[in-house]
């Protein structure tokens, strides 16, 4: 999944990003690195057209439901911190992860659930920001995934 076929076209800083959060999601298999690199490919798509946007699309889906699992893996298993405010903020961070990733699959109930778990863990007003600006960048993306490649709606 690394562009190799739009370096010179005006984009290769968006290459660049999509190839280190490739990298970095296939080396640690983090949700981190997963859910900004679908996000990415979502990006790529927005810009592309024909097959390259349509791998792209399903690239970016691949990956969410791999993130889906790695932060459900996490919930499962505990959250790890130090301190209560660092537990605390590692797990707001997961489950907006999680809700981000989920509404890229088009599972906007489950979302909206995961979301609404998030914000009842108090995080900080940034905090708030931050996922909010994100979330509605994904939403605003032309190539976000409302369906998968088969014309089916996400389940």
């Amino acid at each position: 999944m690394t562009w190799p076929h739009i370096r010179g076209t005006g984009l290769d800083a968006l290459a660049a990003a999509i190839w280190a959060y490739e990298k970095g999601f296939y080396l640690k298999d983090d949700y981190y690195n997963g859910i900004n690199f679908a996000f990415l490919l979502n990006c790529g798509a927005a810009e592309l057209g024909g097959d390259d946007a349509i791998a792209d699309r399903v690239g970016a889906r691949r990956v969410r439901e791999r993130v889906v699992g790695i932060c459900r893996r996490v919930l499962i298993n505990g959250v790890r911190g130090e301190r209560d405010v660092a537990k605390r903020d590692q797990e707001y961070w997961i489950r907006a992860t999680l809700a981000e990733a989920l509404l890229g699959l088009a599972q906007t109930a489950e979302s909206d659930v995961e979301l609404a778990a998030a914000k009842a863990l108090r995080p900080e007003g940034w905090m708030l920001a931050s996922t909010d600006t994100q979330l509605a960048k994904l939403r605003a993306l032309p190539s976000a995934p409302a369906r998968d490649v088969a014309g089916r709606g996400a389940a």
